[in-house]
């Protein structure tokens, strides 16, 4: 059965009962079993050739909900051992299932109608978690079906649309789970509205309580389009925005809250092309938070002197008082105009660009010490080549040296925002304890955030 091996029984009234009985609901009884799955049924069934009736109480368990993903021939996106009970029904062209789902620590109910009319069936219903539990969700599953890239100047992994799916049928679903739960505690609730018509694919969702945050996110796709149109919208206020990086597998090594805006337009069938003509705009707003380990300090310090401190060896962290990044993107280059992470210790900013359909990097990463003294044993950086193969230079900035000549204009150029870096290259220093104030209200102008 689709590659797993299987042992299964079925029954129902013996030849004499079934001659006798040939006009009413006969017995029927099912068992199926792989090495990672039980499945129970017991019901009954009328003509199932001629009115497509039957009805049928079941019991289903295993090892890992995720192995139902090639027997469903969609992606479920859970993980865990899990267990349920339910029941299906159909009633000519007519088809209900209700069933009551535990996997993990997460408790879900289904209600779903399915009806078989011309042009294409039609999918309606809700689901509900009473308890969802965070560690019992995979939250971005589209990666399971991703094409291995052939290519390895490539890290953004491929994945491809289902578009023949998105033609196949309408759907309804409306979508809750009353309460969100993670190792730490109650994190909220969600509400998504999910529909599909004629190849129109829309979905909202809205969080609210995520530890402390508020997730507004909408997404519309027109698989009959071609190439496929596809627009995305997120508003996220007081993210948890290490924990979105770990959920990603990223990193681990960011904690600290942000507001974070994405809106994107693109066309293609496929994440490589739709990455290639995607325009919009990104920008990320963090206060303050921490990096684990020390490297960002080390680049504005006397090395020997303060990795010999003891309140340095005490120390495994770096505090951070902002991050804030403004992208816009045209026709997949991602225009890096102004980043800023700001330190007890330094200031660091970079402008650039990164080019989605190669992966090719153009980026200026520049340190200002905070005090003047160090200006000059903090030199700034250039990144280019590939997010897979990265190229790293340093270029160092003689003392007194003017930005609008030699090394530094020559540094400067091709760059989105230049001027962006001049504070940052600069002999004398910052001048500011905390240039955070100002680097968010640009941000939020650039992008048309309200401060509230």
């Amino acid at each position: 059965m689709r590659g797993a091996a299987f042992n299964a029984e079925a029954s129902t009234a013996n030849l004499r009962e079934l001659r006798k009985k040939a006009d009413i609901p006969l017995p029927l009884r099912l068992a199926l079993q792989t090495e990672d799955l039980q499945f129970k049924a017991e019901g009954s069934i009328a003509r199932p050739f001629k009115k497509n009736e039957f009805e049928l109480n079941y019991e289903l368990a295993g090892k890992e909900i995720e192995g139902l993903d090639p027997l469903a021939d969609f992606t479920i996106p859970l993980r865990g051992e899990f267990s349920a009970r339910g029941r299906i029904t159909g009633r000519g062209n007519r088809f209900t299932y209700e069933e009551d789902l535990r996997v993990g620590k997460s408790d879900l109910k289904a209600d779903i109608t399915v009806l078989r009319e011309p042009p294409r069936p039609k999918i309606t219903g809700r689901i509900v978690a009473s308890q969802l539990h965070m560690d019992d969700v995979d939250l971005f599953d589209a990666d399971k079906e991703a094409a291995p890239t052939t290519e390895k100047s490539r890290v953004i992994p491929e994945y491809t649309l289902p578009v023949d799916n998105l033609l196949a049928a309408d759907l309804d679903l409306d979508i809750r789970a009353e309460r969100i739960r993670a190792p730490l505690g109650d994190v909220g609730e969600f509400v998504s509205k999910v529909s599909l018509k004629d190849g129109r694919f829309k979905s909202s969702l809205n969080v609210t309580g995520l530890m402390g945050a508020r997730i507004n996110s909408e997404f519309d796709l027109n698989a009959t389009a071609d190439p496929p149109l596809t627009q995305v919208r997120i508003n996220a206020k007081n993210l948890n925005f290490g924990n979105f990086l770990s959920k990603m597998g990223l990193t681990d090594i960011f904690e600290g809250q942000v507001d974070l805006r994405i809106d994107l337009t693109g066309a293609g069938a496929t994440r490589y092309s739709f990455l290639g003509n995607a325009a919009g705009r990104i920008t990320i707003i963090g206060g303050p938070g921490q990096i684990t380990g020390r490297r960002i300090d080390l680049w504005a310090a006397d090395l020997i002197p303060t990795m010999l401190s003891t309140s340095w060896q005490r120390e495994d962290v770096t505090e951070t008082n902002c991050m804030v990044a403004h992208l816009e993107l045209k026709e997949g280059l991602a225009e890096i105009e102004d980043l800023l992470l700001d330190t007890q210790r330094i200031t660091i900013a970079a402008s650039g660009t990164l080019n989605l359909e190669t992966e090719e990097l153009n980026l200026v990463i520049a340190p200002r010490p905070k005090r003047p003294s160090l200006v000059s044993l903090a030199n700034p950086v250039r990144i280019e080549g590939t997010l897979a193969a990265p190229e790293v230079s340093v270029t160092r900035i003689p003392r007194g040296s003017r930005l609008a000549t030699g090394g530094s204009a020559s540094l400067l150029a091709g760059l989105v925002n230049p001027v962006f870096l001049i504070f940052a290259l600069s002999d004398t220093g910052t001048g500011k304890a905390n240039p955070c104030a100002a680097a968010v209200e640009q941000a939020r102008e650039a992008a048309g955030i309200d401060s509230q």
